[in-house]
């Protein structure tokens, strides 16, 4: 059996749809939960995307993945939708490194990459979409020589925190981010 989904990284001209997709799952998280989300300033990430300071990934839903032969269509070709995104970035020695909470040298500070951003569409939920956008790009990181991934996660929210742990992350700091916003720092080394 085929999975019904799949990963891969967004491209540039994909912009619109990953802004309606974070305004989206914004827009109907309940009130109680807005101080979970922390993606203040979507166009500055846009803008980052589309320089390649921040990389996107998809996951897809398949829809229509052959042709009426049963023959593999090309990815390009197929009606597949959205089902959520992810967001990731290499901070390098910027002020913001998250490895600076946990007073990592300059040396261990170039190997930091942030897990950002990760939002699923709630009728696709339930599938594991989070922690395997999160996963999707370990090989890669690994290979270039990044050794620490880092991402935060407000306290309360169990569904990322789950998502986080289920594929080996563990809480490392606990404080305040964002404006003011508790947040845990979870962290994974590769």
């Amino acid at each position: 059996m085929t999975d019904l989904y799949y990963i891969r990284r967004a491209v540039p001209g994909e912009e619109q749809l990953v802004r309606e997709m974070v305004i989206r799952v914004k827009k109907e998280m309940p009130a109680e939960q807005q101080i979970w989300f922390s993606i203040d300033n979507l166009d500055e990430e846009l803008r980052d995307f589309r320089q390649e300071k921040v990389l996107c990934y998809l996951a897809m839903e398949r829809l229509e993945s052959a042709n009426g032969n049963g023959e593999e269509l090309p990815v390009d070709n197929r009606k597949d939708i959205p089902a959520g995104l992810f967001f990731l970035e290499i901070p390098g020695l910027s002020e913001h490194n998250l490895g600076h909470h946990v007073n990592f040298s300059e040396e261990e500070l170039k190997k930091v990459v942030h897990m950002d951003t990760a939002v699923v569409l709630p009728e696709h939920r339930g599938h594991g979409l989070q922690s395997r956008l999160m996963e999707f790009p370990e090989t890669e990181l690994r290979a270039a020589g990044y050794t620490h991934l880092m991402g935060t996660v407000h306290p309360e929210n169990r569904y990322s925190h789950r998502s986080f742990e289920k594929i080996g992350y563990r809480v490392v700091w606990s404080g305040l981010k964002y404006g003011g916003k508790p947040r845990d720092l979870m962290q994974k080394d590769l």
